[in-house]
């Protein structure tokens, strides 16, 4: 098994040339309405063994093979590209959440890429930085702070992913963010487990007081959804809502002219 994750690991660096990797969108819905405000960006790289790789398996694996500064790199390229295309038909972009791992990656190059980004013509509205693996976070430079600071101020979002469990409380006050982000086993694990329960209750409270978004990831069940809309979720994302799709079918079923965005029929009702 170590050898195999050592061989893709080295077989990531010629996967980009052949066009083995695509990137997708799943939509982020607002709980409280069904309206889809957002998108989780999800790279999946398609091996020539048949074995499908993708989100935080293959970032963890650009991670051995040094290439999260190059596939991070694709990804805004193909984002750009995607966007340009929504725009020539009339339609209007959402907001879209970009992965960042800090494990191997520093904040320098990743601010680099998102200023590259802005300068090849995509709005920093548009880009939600998902920062994981936020240790670096602990000794971030004062220059590389103030740089994200000044990204904030054009619009880009900052958002910490895994909150409650890789990311704690602590790095809340280390860097101003946006939004915290739950992983799926919080939420899977909600329909069972009281302490559960409590943690994302205490979680969410603790998100509106600091005024962030809170945003639930893997919900799959109507049970799920009940309970984050009860107790004040603001958005969630997982097989209830959809499945990540190509660029040009997620601009088709979800992208609107007006900007208004579409609803994700919920549990219960046909629209």
């Amino acid at each position: 098994m170590a050898q195999s994750r050592l061989d893709l690991s080295a077989e990531l660096r010629h996967a980009i040339s052949r066009d083995e990797i695509e990137l997708l969108y799943e939509p982020r819905v607002e709980l409280a309405t069904g309206r889809v405000v957002a998108s989780q960006t999800v790279m999946r790289w398609k091996h020539a063994s048949g074995r499908i790789i993708e989100g935080d398996e293959l970032m963890d694996l650009a991670g051995t093979s040094e290439m999260d500064v190059a596939l991070t790199e694709w990804l805004f390229e193909q984002m750009r590209k995607h966007v340009k295309n929504w725009r020539a038909a009339g339609l209007q972009p959402v907001p879209m959440g970009i992965k960042a791992s800090l494990a191997n990656m520093r904040p320098s190059d990743l601010t680099h890429l998102v200023n590259a980004a802005i300068g090849g013509g995509m709005d920093a509205k548009h880009i939600t930085l998902e920062l994981q693996h936020v240790g670096a976070i602990d000794n971030l430079p004062s220059r590389e702070a103030a740089a994200m600071a000044t990204l904030r101020k054009k619009g880009m979002r900052l958002s910490l992913d895994r909150f409650g469990s890789v990311a704690s409380v602590a790095h809340l006050r280390k860097l101003m963010c946006d939004e915290i982000k739950v992983d799926d086993s919080f939420v899977r694990d909600l329909e069972k487990d009281a302490v559960v329960q409590a943690m994302l209750l205490g979680m969410g409270d603790l998100a509106r007081r600091l005024r962030l978004t809170c945003v639930a990831c893997g919900v799959d069940t109507p049970a799920q959804l009940a309970f984050l809309k009860k107790n004040g979720w603001d958005q969630g994302q997982g097989r209830l809502f959809g499945e990540p799709q190509s660029g040009l079918a997620f601009a088709a079923r979800w992208l609107t002219r007006s900007g208004k965005p579409q609803r994700v029929p919920m549990p219960g009702e046909n629209i």
